[in-house]
């Protein structure tokens, strides 16, 4: 091994002293190398990848940048607006198969809901995404000006401090608010981040989290020693925060909505983690109110008893986890992220 690389992988180990470290490293694990003049001379293959990221990749950067940093001006409720207006009118354009993927999922999970309510219901899901990518340039911006509310704050605390402790989340309201919300609190996390196809809304959202995030804290793309890390933190006291709703391969995994409960989904990531450290899971949600505010709602502890080696009780430990998280999601299903996607055992046209 090289000088370089072991310096880089010393540099990988331990932990950042800030947050501008942590996300000087976050930033050189997605770091792209883009293609070189030689590639135009190199092949079909490689001239059309030259071509796709000097001539359309990079122009798009560059104004998903201007806008970025141009949002982050203006008023925060403006901001919002922005985002969902702009939601309502793109998303009819270019994503209808989208629109009619959430509206069959409707129909499954509200089979009570008229044809009316489903429709409102499907647009003010996209409007609440939009809303949140504008709100990614003001998140900074919103504990300070007070619109951030927080449930049962004390436990959360109390938990954290006890330590160590799974943070689990779900992607409804804006799900980002925990980042600011820790902060206040004055509790490091440790994070697994998904790259986006854009390398530029990864850069600008590990930027935001950095910000609104306390110093000591560690993001990592998933893969790259993200569960070793995880551990490691965990076994230390400290906390690891995790989403169990995300879907796997494309398709949505959790939560159950009535199906046979399986281990395919980020329950059993966080509930080997907690058995294996002796970690107590925290869950929290977020709800959207008007007008650009939320309410972050933590709830009650899980613990679960610790074991030694392979788990006999995985599936009980799953299906506990998802009856805190299925009745969240269910009772605030048109603020869902994931509502769009596709599910197993749902027909689509």
């Amino acid at each position: 091994m090289s000088t370089d690389d072991q310096t880089s992988q010393t540099h990988l180990l331990r932990e950042p002293t800030s947050n501008a470290e942590a996300l000087e490293r976050a930033l050189r694990m997605i770091k792209v190398e883009p293609p070189s003049w030689k590639a135009l001379w190199a092949g079909r293959q490689a001239r059309r990848r030259w071509l796709l990221y000097w001539l359309w990749e990079k122009p798009v950067d560059g104004l998903q940048w201007l806008l970025f940093h141009v949002l982050g001006l203006l008023p925060i409720t403006f901001v919002s607006n922005f985002g969902g207006r702009c939601s309502r009118i793109v998303v009819p354009l270019l994503h209808r198969n989208a629109i009619e993927r959430t509206l069959t999922n409707l129909r499954w999970l509200e089979p009570s809901w008229d044809e009316a309510r489903l429709r409102r219901a499907c647009m003010y899901h996209f409007e609440t995404i939009g809303r949140l990518q504008a709100e990614f340039s003001i998140l900074h911006r919103l504990m300070p000006s007070g619109r951030i509310a927080v449930e049962n704050a004390e436990l959360a605390k109390k938990t954290l401090a006890a330590g160590p402790v799974i943070v689990i989340g779900t992607h409804i309201g804006n799900w980002e608010t925990i980042s600011p919300v820790i902060k206040e609190f004055g509790f490091p996390l440790c994070a697994v981040f998904e790259p986006q196809p854009s390398h530029m809304q990864t850069r600008l959202a590990l930027k935001v989290r950095a910000r609104c995030s306390a110093d000591g804290g560690v993001a990592f793309p998933r893969g790259a020693n993200a569960l070793r890390t995880a551990v490691r933190w965990l076994n230390d006291g400290k906390a690891f925060i995790v989403f169990c709703d995300e879907p796997v391969n494309g398709v949505s995994a959790a939560p159950f909505f009535g199906r046979r409960p399986h281990t395919r989904s980020n329950y059993v990531l966080a509930a080997r983690i907690a058995r294996m450290t002796g970690a107590t899971l925290l869950p929290f949600h977020v709800i959207r109110h008007p007008g650009c505010r939320f309410t972050l709602r933590f709830g009650d502890p899980i613990v679960l008893a610790p074991a030694q080696g392979r788990s006999p009780s995985l599936i009980d430990d799953v299906v506990r986890i998802n009856a805190a998280i299925e009745p969240v999601i269910k009772d605030n299903i048109e603020n869902w992220y994931w509502l769009d996607w596709g599910f197993a055992g749902v027909r689509y046209r």
